[in-house]
């Protein structure tokens, strides 16, 4: 993956931190033992992970981002929809999805297969 805006990768990196060591913790409730140094490891890392892609991003803040003020905007729109309701973003992800060719090019964007 190339990244046009750093700021933009460290973000992303920070949140899947974040999560990888919700996941990483939760997998340590009950594991055989063989896996269990893999698991802290992997929470080790994914904190670690976390605090640095967060660190970077919080430093590089001001910089340049791919959400401008128009898709800032349809961004929280859209997000907001899906957090409403699982039946109603169940079928806005299942349109989105169908629909991504067109959208792209409404867009500007280019969109391949």
């Amino acid at each position: 993956m190339t990244a046009e805006f750093v700021r933009d990768a460290a973000m992303t990196a920070a949140v899947l931190g974040f999560f990888a060591m919700g996941w990483f913790g939760w997998a340590q409730e009950d594991p055989p033992k063989r896996r269990k140094k893999w698991l802290v490891s992997g929470s080790v890392l994914a904190t670690l992970v976390l605090v640095a892609a967060g660190l970077l991003s919080w430093t590089i803040w001001n910089t340049g981002t791919a959400l401008d003020r128009d898709t800032s905007v349809l961004f929280g729109q859209v997000d907001g929809l899906l957090s409403v309701r699982p039946p109603v973003s169940d079928r806005v992800t299942a349109t989105l999805g169908y629909y991504a060719d067109e959208l792209a090019e409404l867009g500007g964007l280019q969109h391949g297969r």
